[in-house]
């Protein structure tokens, strides 16, 4: 029996983020859609483009009211022209050129800002009508986003990085040594706590035969039942 293609449609909306022109990269909307559309058939893209219009709201909303889109890439299409970056590729790619990833930022984070910029530049090339193939471009970028993404990790990740794999595999690298630095760290707090802890034991302490602080009675020299150590002088 075929599915009914409505209801594929209930769930495959669910792939789509809400957009109101400044909560998220529009390019994040963008994917949620196309990843959507790849779930559903042909017959049903008219249908699903008008359900999509929901998840576009706030500000981002007010811009559609009016236009009809009977495909995702005529809806995408128009949201680009107004929210799509206005600078050019070679801005952008200056921009990718001194991306670095922030004290108190971790490597998803990092990676998707990469990937966003990566995604913008490619999106400028292609509205430039370059003369370079869509192929071309993408491996020539793959390159650079790996280079500048490595360059600005934070250097006791940098430093432990392989250097000779794809995006993807330099991303799952770095966050897998970030996972082992985070683990070695909370190693060493344990340590410390535990160390700390006895510490504070020892010198919170009041012998009750010599009342010194720092050991207990039954540690203590003068201790008679300790026969075999010598006295305290």
């Amino acid at each position: 029996m075929a599915q009914n293609p409505f209801t594929t449609i209930k769930y495959a909306i669910e792939a789509v983020p809400f957009f109101d022109g400044s909560n998220i990269p529009l390019s994040y909307f963008v994917e949620g859609c196309e990843e959507a559309k790849s779930m559903l058939p042909a017959e049903a893209e008219s249908q699903f483009t008008k359900i999509v219009r929901t998840r576009i709201v706030g500000q981002a909303r007010r811009t559609i009211q009016g236009q009809v889109f009977e495909t995702i890439s005529l809806l995408t299409k128009y949201l680009k022209q107004i929210y799509g970056s206005s600078k050019n590729a070679y801005q952008l790619q200056g921009e990718l050129g001194n991306i670095y990833q922030k004290s108190e930022e971790d490597v998803v984070t990092y990676a998707n800002r990469v990937k966003v910029l990566g995604k913008q530049i490619l999106e400028a090339y292609r509205s430039s009508g370059s003369i370079q193939s869509d192929s071309n471009i993408k491996v020539s970028l793959e390159k650079d986003m790996a280079k500048c993404f490595i360059r600005g990790l934070k250097p006791e990740i940098e430093q432990r990085i392989a250097r000779d794999l794809d995006v993807q595999a330099i991303v799952a690298d770095a966050l897998r040594i970030e996972r082992e630095l985070h683990a070695m760290t909370d190693l060493r707090k344990r340590s410390d706590n535990n160390s700390n802890r006895n510490n504070l034991q020892n010198t919170s302490q009041t012998c009750q035969i010599c009342y010194k602080v720092g050991h207990a009675a039954s540690n203590c020299r003068k201790n008679p039942i300790k026969s075999d150590y010598p006295e305290n002088s």
